[in-house]
């Protein structure tokens, strides 16, 4: 328990710093930027972020609590990683026409044609950083958020002042994702690439289909309302509204994800040694509660 409790303070501090980067970033942009720039801008993130889900597939979390994991399940993991995530940058660039025609701005098939290089980039780090979170390495992903979180504020601000408009956001968050590769790539124990197989698919696909259709249903709940407003009342509104729903989203985004991801790993390592869960998960309600209730009582004050 005191190995979680070490955790978890490492990544609520890394977190709390990152918190700290994103009000900076919204007080900065929110300057620099017009809100049709962050409205333009939400309603692409909204979008990558549904298809994200498809990306993941689950695999991170089928690495990390699979009893008995082997270099053909890592190597098959990271094969239909690969797979998924060229499908996705594919079918986007033949989409993203389709999308700015839909919401009658040209602007958008830039935008998505950037953003779309994530999904060929990502793959390159996720299993490996599934790894270090089974391994419950938190010392490490809290250098990786850090540093990515760091590097995506740097281009931001830094683009923004120099009149980049909403493409300094969408820089930006390439510019995350690379500082993210590169991070884990320093991290990593025996390399960040496996030879291609899909010969442990069969288990990866049943798992990864569940946790994919739960998923999906949180995260279209969750970015509707930017594709929603961005068609109905334009971009300008959708920017407006964001930014507000982004400083009240912290806690459920960042704070909640913290726990979670010390969480999973941990309950994961505790049901493959055989030991109770209850206390622990018990525990873990009771620690986001007391979190959670000052937070938000003191953004309604």
């Amino acid at each position: 328990m005191a190995t979680v409790r070490k955790a978890l303070a490492i990544s609520l501090v890394s977190k709390y710093v990152q918190i700290a980067l994103q009000l900076g970033s919204y007080f900065v942009l929110a300057r620099l930027l017009t809100p049709n720039d962050i409205g333009l801008f939400s309603v692409a993130a909204s979008a990558i972020a549904i298809a994200h889900v498809f990306r993941e597939f689950g695999i991170g979390n089928y690495l990390i609590q699979e009893k008995e994991l082997t270099e053909e399940k890592i190597a098959t993991a990271f094969t239909i990683t690969l797979l998924i995530g060229s499908t996705l940058f594919l079918s986007l660039f033949l989409l993203t026409p389709w999308i700015a025609n839909f919401y009658n701005d040209d602007r958008l098939i830039d935008v998505f044609h950037i953003l779309s290089f994530n999904f060929l980039i990502i793959p390159l780090n996720s299993t490996s950083f599934a790894l270090i979170r089974r391994d419950m390495r938190f010392g490490a992903i809290a250098w990786v958020d850090l540093l990515s979180a760091l590097a995506g504020f740097i281009v931001a601000v830094g683009l923004s002042t120099q009149g980049y408009g909403y493409f300094s956001l969408v820089w930006s968050s390439l510019a995350n994702t690379l500082a993210s590769v590169l991070t884990v790539s320093f991290f990593v124990r025996g390399g960040m690439f496996h030879r291609l197989t899909l010969n442990k698919s069969k288990a990866i696909f049943s798992y990864g289909s569940q946790m994919t259709l739960t998923n999906i249903t949180g995260s279209i709940s969750s970015n509707a309302n930017d594709l929603i407003t961005g068609k109905l009342l334009g971009f300008t509104e959708t920017g407006i509204i964001s930014r507000a729903q982004g400083v009240m989203n912290l806690f459920h985004r960042d704070i909640t994800a913290t726990i979670r991801g010390v969480a999973f790993p941990a309950f994961a390592n505790a049901q493959r040694e055989g030991r109770d869960i209850e206390t622990d998960y018990i525990k873990s309600v009771t620690i986001l509660t007391v979190f959670a209730w000052p937070f938000y009582g003191f953004f309604s004050l």
